[in-house]
């Protein structure tokens, strides 16, 4: 839906954020670029930049009563509806809508569907325009975007690509124009965009609180301002405001004669080399925003100065990150025994524990080809057997529709065009149009829905010192480093939790941003003794809390040690406590896989074999040699 204005901030008056306001501004200009991509902090002017950029732009001009607002200058592009009349159509200007789309959004309500009132009243197919059609030639905003559903990021941005939107539903087939400038914005801290998504964004840009003290001050003496007069405040910025909507009609007139070497093509082409991007659509995507920002210059030729000036937010979200280096350093200590000790689990935590004296940090490490897999033959579950990310079909809620059912008791989400169909076909109005069409309870229909439902990957890392010999941490964090992800680029959550001296600590809790995950895993310490017993207790109960939450999300625990158990819980053997526990996980059918830090040459003491009958768990050998490997050999047992 159209948002509800209100008074708007000016976008002249927001304080700093100049790479966002400028990646706002170019997409205005020429809405091909593909889109911008924020990600910041809350409270750093995101959502108050885009809803002020709305209402900065120029007035379009529109057929009136148009439902697409076709531009009355592009005959070959105008909709079904303004072809039908003939002479001349009326025409008018209207501001720039913006077009709030929701996180709960229906496919339908995106793309259009069948218009109800019309099959009920006229018995007539026809389209009822969506929110692609209300955004067409305007601005399609999604707060939180690295929430929406997948597939309906992949039709916004394939409509955005294409300037066009394809219907093919419920009896239906229809295309309109949708060319909009399309705008997310994120926190990374509550999760990322899938990599494939991501590269999809024509430009990036990454904000951040603001540090300068006297710019802070503005910010909040502006903010004052506005909320005591929105009025007076508007009106002291309109100059500013009306200089900027003159500034980026001139460029959008500028723009079709801007011109470009050959020179400034392999410019472009080797500013993409040097920061290591994947494809050429980083290429593409600075070719388009260098002409842009040379039209907003007032210039009819692209400089390199230009190409400097768009880099950044075109190759930001496209760099490949660097390799993790080799860890370096003398050998760690031979292994160490268990020891006698006693621990219990401790309160749930966001941050790493700290190391203590005598305790060490280990970066990730590579982890072996496992020279052979000891797993189990038995057959894993339908969820977690089709992979991480499940598909679960249900009959209401949100998710892509896919099919539809005869309703069980009362129908929730009504499937219109099966359900006329049906009625149709019952009285003959399919063969003889001008009969009744009467809708009566044994034709209705629902729709089923299809959502792709993310895992939860609980790992549970045993940071005694005894992971400290033969590198056992190192190795165990690469390994871990590769399965994390993997998890990204599926959208799985995963939480990680430290079984480490006297007790369990949840480092992390549930989450879908890599980036947290990474950070807490490679400052987890290694030292003191091992709490086997607590962290698989502790692991249970986040086991829980999840399957309560999301029945219908498969988790797994993978549990990193190498068995080792010298802290009880209530005082009685350790590694039977531990045992004791692993057996509640496995009667509750909580899926395990066990990562053997004891794999390898050398004396076994035969304690993770035990803890993986306990947790009816596969049994995958860690070694210090090639961690991608190991992290493949898992993928296969979760598929």
């Amino acid at each position: 839906m159209p948002a509800d204005r209100g008074p708007v901030f000016p976008f002249t008056a927001i304080v700093g954020q100049e790479r966002m306001k400028l990646a706002l501004v170019l997409n205005a200009i020429e809405p091909s670029i593909g889109g911008v991509l924020i990600r910041g902090e809350r409270g750093t002017a995101k959502s108050t930049a885009v809803r002020a950029l709305a209402d900065v732009l120029p007035p379009i001009e529109v057929i009136e009563g148009c439902p697409y607002s076709c531009e009355p200058r592009s005959p070959q592009g105008l909709c079904h509806v303004c072809t039908e009349p003939r002479g001349l159509l009326p025409r008018g200007f209207r501001p720039v809508r913006m077009v709030d789309l929701p996180i709960g959004a229906t496919e339908d309500r995106v793309v259009g569907t069948l218009d109800i009132e019309a099959a009920l009243k006229l018995g007539e197919k026809r389209f009822q325009p969506g929110l692609l059609a209300e955004a067409h030639r305007g601005i399609i905003y999604i707060d939180e975007v690295n929430l929406l559903s997948d597939h309906l990021v992949d039709i916004l941005l394939d409509s955005a690509a294409m300037g066009q939107n394809y219907v093919e539903r419920e009896g239906v087939s229809f295309s309109h124009a949708a060319r909009f400038v399309l705008i997310g914005t994120m926190n990374p801290e509550e999760g990322e965009v899938r990599p494939q998504l991501l590269d999809r964004f024509g430009l990036a840009v990454e904000v951040e609180t603001l540090s300068d003290p006297e710019q802070r001050a503005e910010v909040v003496r502006r903010r004052l301002q506005f909320d005591a007069d929105p009025e007076a405040f508007r009106a002291r910025w309109r100059p500013q405001e009306e200089a900027l909507r003159r500034r980026i009609q001139e460029a959008q007139a500028i723009l079709p004669s801007v011109q470009a070497d050959e020179g400034l093509l392999a410019y472009i082409a080797q500013v993409c080399l040097e920061h290591h991007v994947e494809g050429l659509r980083a290429d593409i995507v600075t070719y388009r925003a260098a002409r842009v920002h040379a039209a907003f210059q007032g210039r009819d030729r692209a400089l390199r100065e230009d190409v400097d000036a768009v880099a950044e937010l075109a190759l930001l979200h496209r760099r490949r990150p660097p390799r993790q280096p080799q860890p370096l350093g003398r050998p760690p200590s031979p292994d160490r025994g268990p020891g006698p000790a006693e621990g219990r689990p401790a309160p749930e935590t966001s941050s790493p524990p700290a190391a203590r004296p005598g305790e060490r940090t280990f970066a990730p490490g590579p982890a072996a080809e496992p020279p052979t897999l000891l797993l189990r033959e038995e057959k894993a579950p339908p969820l977690v057997r089709a992979g991480r990310r499940a598909t679960v079909r249900r009959a209401r809620g949100r998710g892509r529709y896919v099919t539809f059912r005869f309703p069980r008791g009362r129908p929730v989400d009504l499937a219109l065009g099966p359900t006329l169909r049906a009625a149709a076909v019952r009285t003959g109005r399919l063969w003889q149009p001008r009969l009744p069409l009467r809708v009566l309870p044994e034709d209705l229909r629902e729709k089923v829905r299809e959502e792709k439902v993310g895992a939860l990957l609980l790992f549970l890392v045993d940071a005694s010192a005894s992971m400290a010999a033969r590198r056992r941490m190192a190795t165990v964090k690469g390994a871990i480093q590769h399965l994390l992800a993997d998890a990204y680029r599926q959208r799985d959550r995963v939480a990680l939790v430290c079984a480490r001296g006297q007790r369990a600590t949840v480092v992390l809790p549930p989450t879908g941003s890599g980036e947290r995950a990474r950070r807490a895993l490679e400052e987890l310490p290694t030292g003191g003794a091992t709490p086997l017993a607590a962290g698989l207790a502790l692991a249970h109960h986040l086991l829980e809390r999840h399957r309560l939450a999301n029945p219908r999300a498969p988790a797994l625990l993978l549990l990193a040690s190498d068995g080792r158990a010298n802290v009880a819980q209530h005082g009685g053997d350790p590694l039977e406590e531990a045992i004791e526990e692993a057996e509640r996980l496995r009667r509750r059918g909580f899926r395990s896989v066990i990562l053997d830090a004891e794999a390898g040459p050398g004396f076994r003491l035969g304690m993770l074999e035990r803890l993986a009958d306990a947790l009816g768990a596969r049994r995958l050998p860690v070694a210090p040699e090639d961690g991608e490997s190991l992290a493949r050999s898992i993928r296969l047992v979760l598929r």
